[in-house]
């Protein structure tokens, strides 16, 4: 017999404890960011969010 797996649940029960890290910073921080990615280590087993804020163009 096979058993129905509602998706919505397993994801939430293989998720729920896995750490994310956001990382914010303003414009001209690429740098920084890219610095940052760099010296981290690959496995370092948590994901990482970057939030990177832009500077506003003229939208007319």
């Amino acid at each position: 017999m096979v058993e129905s797996v509602n998706p919505s649940k397993a994801l939430v029960s293989s998720c729920k404890d896995f750490p994310v890290v956001c990382v914010g910073g303003s414009a001209g921080g690429l740098d920084a960011f890219i610095r940052l990615l760099e010296n981290l280590p690959a496995n370092l087993g948590v994901a990482i969010v970057i939030v990177n804020h832009r500077k506003l163009i003229n939208s007319t």
